[in-house]
């Protein structure tokens, strides 16, 4: 055999081995932990839950209470298996929800339960995952609130308005290994981020990398609130504070309530850019939006646009000219019991 046949078997074996070094190093188990049903606000997990699944060497996703079966299903054909971790407090409402979620799990053949057999159920698996079967609903991703260093959680009314829009979610907990990361996204079929400032520099700094890792992906990623704000840093705005937090004397608007018992929303009208797809999704060139934040966008990041202003001209929403990314100053997923707010959600968590 010449020398040029040799080197040629030599690239083809070098191929095979790097090929099917590859296909075992490629599939890490997704396993779906289950909402543990804490609160009625928050979507929650202990976070050694989450560790044991990290641990096992497979990749862990919080799969909160969804109204619809079909929800829990939709995210449920995306796991290869399901966590239900036992201790903190039993209630009705726990029962209840992991009883639907052994049934459905059941039905769809997800293995799973209990903490000990995560390990003897990802350890040397390196199989394809299943296709997914779970109806008409597509996949929102939202990055973990990051709200302590502990418990994972999410907002409760953010899953709820999305599966309204006609979606299921699952919570990507933090991690800051980005192969974890973008397998957590590719999952999805949407990203989100959502409101709230807690823990803001660890936060920040996951949320953009999950931003990335869906932009990189060409997925539609919705932003609210402090979700604007972490998008419009991400592709490489700036923030600021609003005139009322900047000490501004008679501000047009109170962007932010403070010290009222009950909390409350504050509300102003927002002028919505004309051809924009917010515009769209409202109907209209003006609407009034919920407000409670104390910084906003400065520099408007490259290649998005303006499409809704505040009286006062703080920034309401912004939308990329040609990728599906747009975001929100305000909280939609507050203002359900509006029609258009719903459609909006859904126009954002969908393509262009």
């Amino acid at each position: 055999m010449g020398s040029t046949s040799i080197r040629a078997v030599a690239c083809v074996t070098v191929l095979f081995v790097m090929v099917a070094l590859c296909a075992q190093a490629a599939v890490r188990p997704i396993v779906a932990v289950a909402d543990d049903c804490s609160t009625n606000t928050f979507v929650t997990v202990q976070p050694s839950a989450v560790e044991a699944v990290a641990a096992a060497g497979a990749n862990p996703v919080i799969l909160p209470v969804l109204a619809s079966d079909e929800a829990v299903g939709a995210v449920l054909d995306h796991v290869d298996m399901l966590l239900i971790s036992p201790g903190g407090k039993q209630s009705p409402r726990r029962e209840q929800w992991e009883s639907r979620l052994r049934r459905l799990a059941d039905a769809r053949r997800v293995p799973g339960y209990a903490p000990a057999r995560i390990a003897e159920f990802a350890t040397g698996r390196q199989t394809a995952r299943k296709p997914a079967t779970g109806g008409g609903f597509k996949l929102v991703a939202i990055p973990d609130y990051c709200t302590t260093n502990g418990i994972v959680v999410a907002k409760t009314n953010l899953v709820d308005a999305i599966e309204k829009a006609g979606f299921a979610s699952y919570v990507m907990p933090w991690t800051n290994d980005n192969e974890v990361l973008s397998s957590l996204v590719g999952l999805a079929d949407a990203l989100m981020v959502g409101g709230g400032f807690d823990n803001y520099d660890k936060r920040c700094e996951f949320e953009i990398r999950a931003v990335k890792a869906a932009a990189g992906r060409g997925i539609p990623v919705a932003g609210v609130c402090h979700g604007e704000q972490v998008i419009n840093r991400a592709f490489g705005g700036t923030l600021t504070s609003t005139p009322q937090h900047k000490g501004v004397k008679n501000p047009q608007i109170l962007h932010r309530r403070r010290n009222v018992v009950p909390w409350t929303d504050n509300y102003h009208f927002a002028v919505l850019e004309p051809g924009s797809r917010i515009a769209a999704a409202i109907g209209a060139e003006e609407v009034v939006v919920n407000s409670s934040h104390s910084r906003c966008i400065m520099d408007v990041a490259p290649g998005f646009k303006v499409t809704a202003r505040a009286p006062d001209g703080v920034v309401e929403a912004i939308e990329h000219e040609t990728l599906p990314v747009m975001a929100f100053q305000f909280h939609p997923e507050r203002m359900t019991f509006d029609d258009r707010m719903v459609r909006l959600i859904r126009i954002a968590l969908g393509p262009r």
